[in-house]
């Protein structure tokens, strides 16, 4: 089985380093262009299944990656994680509103409780399930890709290779980069991780 997880281009918004995670934000220019390289890459790959998140950026991410005609399966359990009071604020403005809670997220993000927003474990766990959900219905020989956030590829990474959350903190995933699990025998191998970023 292969695995190749895309994330979704860049965005105003991860220009602006703005949290987006359930709102909308559109690809930037340079992230619409960044991705002629990704569609040059899956011209050759045969895939079975395209699953992709309903955020409008992974969507326009899959037509400009997969093809306008592409097969694709909307997945909402594929969404970016909920950063409650948080969305669409600046970084800056977070670690200046409200320094206690930011100094408690970068020191503990797993467990960290976002206001009004998703908890870290409890969505790492929805990831997993999610994961869980879409490798059973996949045929051992099957390829499939997967267009999605920061926070769900990473969470998905971990889980593929180690079965848990305990990667989460060591991957970091670029837009527009593609990351290939290839499970044989029912031993997953990371062949690729943050494939053709672009510097």
């Amino acid at each position: 089985m292969n695995i190749y997880l895309l994330r979704h281009a860049q965005t105003e918004g991860n220009k602006e380093e703005r949290f987006y995670g359930i709102k909308n934000t559109p690809l930037s220019k340079e992230g619409k262009a960044s991705l002629a390289v990704v569609h040059k890459f899956f011209k050759n790959i045969s895939l079975d299944k395209i699953y992709c998140s309903p955020m409008q950026r992974c969507i326009d991410t899959a037509k400009l990656s997969f093809g306008e005609k592409a097969d694709i399966k909307i997945e909402k359990g594929l969404i970016e994680l909920d950063f409650g009071d948080w969305e669409g604020q600046r970084f800056t403005n977070v670690m200046e509103k409200h320094p206690q809670l930011w100094a408690q997220y970068k020191k503990d993000w797993g467990h960290f409780c976002f206001p009004n927003g998703d908890t870290v474990p409890e969505y790492q766990a929805r990831v997993q399930r999610m994961m869980a959900e879409i490798l059973e219905k996949t045929d051992n020989d099957g390829t499939i890709a997967l267009v999605s956030h920061y926070g769900f590829i990473k969470t998905a990474l971990s889980y593929l290779l180690m079965g848990d959350g305990s990667l989460n903190d060591r991957i970091s995933i670029q837009n527009a980069t593609i990351s290939w699990v290839d499970i044989t025998n029912g031993v997953p191998k990371l062949r690729w991780m943050n494939g053709l970023q672009r510097f």
